[in-house]
């Protein structure tokens, strides 16, 4: 007898179950601290029971599709998993910290979707919290970064793994097979890691210090466990080791396979790369232009917030309050540009931005020639000449229009509990960015309100908006013609 062929949100469900063992696993991983840390051995109960939930439940779940005919997902059902996939994530990760009484629910659902989101904001206090939970949080960074579903494309179809690779935001098509991909980029991340840790270690860092900080530069995630975060240190060349570790986080999973493959010349001719390059080097100069007489570290100062702001980071070595306000606003440009397209970054992303740039280009000198005159609009991508179409242009204004907006929106929320209009537009565009610098208003004793709107923008920025929309929409659409049927 033929088993049924498994589709729609049976299909879903059995999906889900696969995430859902994969989390549970994540809730295991902060266990071997206890190796180094054997006297916190009693928080172990406060991850043992979440991931030993998450993992029947999910085993429940996709026991399903182990041998079953499957058909293709419906169009759009990939967005509700990718959404779903992200709030199971978040929300399971909550229970550690309530359990131990670390956190209350809102502040631990803050400090899980500012970790899984590569945000780096927190509410809770890193210099009384214990081991484990500090590396906890470093791995939902690792995790939220190079992206949930990359990391479970091992156990799915090339075809699915593609299609929600995609969805979670990721532009790039990095190998022609996803799994492939999923095992390359996983070893070159863990690669980086390594060494990262070591280069910490060899200037001073602790062993444990040095593996929580490469993996949040790594993410650009930027979690610290110390309250100051790289300003503790007050060393140039744990700076140093930090910015090559954000811009390897922020440059495109394409690019770091063009490199490991010696194709060098294809990344430094890419477009968002020499973009990134003369933000970065203007962007230090003009900053640097402010700093001067107020700082004794004028260069190496503006290099770090300019680089921490654009890779999204959110890594510090100053007060970031104690800025004038130019500085605090071309911090707030560049948290919103981001990095590359599909990198572990966030904000807008620097194709999007570059292309705008292109388009008002061109658009001015399409008006000045002479009509005869046909102009490709084309850019460099990894060596390339690629032709940007029109649809591609709307769909890209579109975006940024809707990030604007949200962006406006959420700074609005903000400055009605009473908070000056520049800090309430750092502080939310550090969360829809995912950059995590701050200003100063999220602590453990900001206003509930300030929080949720918060939780709402790095949960909206790290999965690029549409997709969440999307889902909802199609929840609803599916909803109203099953009642309708």
């Amino acid at each position: 007898m033929a088993k049924r062929v498994l589709a729609g949100y049976s299909l879903i469900r059995s999906y889900l179950g696969v995430i859902l063992i994969l989390i549970g696993c994540v809730l295991l991983l902060p266990l071997l601290v206890l190796i180094g840390y054997p006297e916190e051995v009693e928080f172990a109960k406060c991850f043992l029971i979440p991931a030993s939930v998450s993992i029947i439940i999910g085993i429940a779940m996709s026991i399903l599709i182990v041998g079953r005919p499957k058909e293709k997902l419906e169009r759009n059902h990939d967005a509700i998993i990718i959404t779903t996939a992200w709030i199971m994530a978040i929300l399971i990760s909550t229970v550690p910290f309530v359990l131990s009484g670390q956190a209350n629910f809102l502040h631990a659902l803050f400090e899980s979707t500012s970790g899984y989101a590569t945000v780096g904001l927190t509410v809770v206090d890193v210099t009384t919290m214990p081991h484990i939970f500090l590396m906890f949080r470093s791995i939902m960074q690792l995790f939220g970064g190079v992206g949930l579903v990359l990391v479970v494309t091992t156990v799915m179809s090339r075809y699915y793994g593609m299609k929600l690779y995609q969805a979670e935001g990721h532009a790039d098509r990095v190998m022609p097979n996803l799994i492939n991909s999923a095992r390359v980029i996983l070893a070159i991340y863990l690669l980086y890691i390594l060494f990262g840790s070591l280069a910490y270690m060899y200037f001073g860092m602790n062993w444990f210090d040095a593996i929580n900080h490469a993996m949040c530069a790594l993410s650009t995630g930027g979690f610290s466990t110390r309250t100051n975060s790289i300003q503790y240190y007050s060393n140039p060349a744990i700076e140093s080791v930090s910015i090559i570790l954000m811009l390897l986080g922020a440059i495109s999973f394409l690019a770091h396979l063009a490199m490991i493959k010696g194709e060098l010349k294809k990344v430094t001719k890419h477009c968002e790369t020499k973009f990134m390059f003369w933000i970065i080097l203007i962007s230090t100069i003009i900053v640097s232009g402010f700093l001067i007489g107020t700082n004794s570290n004028v260069f190496r100062t503006s290099l770090f917030h300019v680089v921490s702001a654009i890779t999204t980071t959110g890594f510090s070595t100053e007060i970031v309050s104690n800025f004038s306000t130019p500085i605090i606003f071309i911090l707030i440009v560049l948290m919103t540009f981001g990095g590359q397209v599909g990198s572990t970054s966030g904000g807008i992303k620097l194709y999007r931005v570059y292309i705008l740039f292109k388009d008002f280009i061109w658009h001015i000198k399409g008006r000045i020639s002479s009509k005869y005159v046909i102009r490709p609009n084309t850019i460099d991508k990894f060596g390339e000449s690629v032709k940007v179409e029109d649809d591609e242009k709307l769909s890209i204004g579109n975006f940024a229009l809707l990030y604007i907006v949200i962006l406006i929106l959420g700074t609005f929320v903000i400055t009605c509990y009473g908070y000056t209009l520049r800090d309430a537009l750092f502080e939310f565009a550090a969360s829809l960015s995912g950059a995590g610098l701050t200003i100063g208003i999220i602590n453990a004793t900001a206003p509930a309100g300030v929080l949720v709107t918060c939780i709402l923008g790095m949960f909206l920025g790290r999965l690029e908006m549409y997709i969440i929309f999307i889902a909802i929409a199609k929840v609803c659409d599916d909803v109203k013609n099953k009642v309708v049927g």
